[in-house]
């Protein structure tokens, strides 16, 4: 007699009649009833494809569209306990699902006090989500030229420019130039 979820046996040497009993699996709802879609489309999937329920011992991935950027995923809880990462084992009962959101640290541009012979001025300076497009505004004085523009993160890595737009990273920037005549 082979044993529940044990698929083979040892060959006697005599013929064997096999027969198999199978019973329907009991599917159990996945409930995300996530209250601010707003923010965030949470579902759950199973290879690649949307489900709502699922049999017990399942191994569940779940995903989300987010909707609002200013936001960010934290964590999920399952039946109100945090899990790590985005996948889950179906028990054998309800799954209720909940997405955990925070808003994303926003960040400011700080531009040198120190710059002579002319002024820059950022747009967007505070309040900056990481990614977006920052633009310098750059105001020589007369006779003078931009001769150098540095920007730095928070970390002093440089920050790349391009056509007096840079784009926020996920930390504080600063900016100093100088003006030659």
């Amino acid at each position: 007699e082979v044993e529940h979820d044990q698929y083979g046996f040892s060959m006697p040497d005599n013929d064997v009649n096999v027969t198999a009993r199978f019973k329907a699996l009991t599917m159990y709802p996945i409930n995300i009833p996530y209250y601010n879609p707003d923010i965030i489309n949470p579902y759950a999937t199973y290879q690649g494809e949307v489900i709502t329920k699922a049999p017990e011992g399942t191994i569940i991935t779940l995903e989300y569209t987010m909707v609002d950027n200013s936001y960010e995923l934290d964590y999920w809880k399952v039946n109100g306990y945090r899990i790590e990462g985005n996948t889950f084992i179906m028990t054998y009962s309800n799954a209720l699902v909940e997405p955990v959101v925070k808003l994303r640290p926003r960040f400011a541009v700080t531009i040198d006090e120190n710059i002579e012979n002319g002024s820059i001025t950022a747009t967007p300076n505070a309040n900056i989500l990481g990614g977006t497009t920052v633009t310098l505004n750059i105001t020589p004085a007369e006779n003078y030229s931009l001769y150098t523009l540095t920007v730095t993160d928070d970390n002093g890595q440089q920050i790349a420019v391009d056509c007096k737009k840079f784009t926020m990273p996920e930390s504080n920037v600063s900016v100093t130039a100088t003006f030659m005549e």
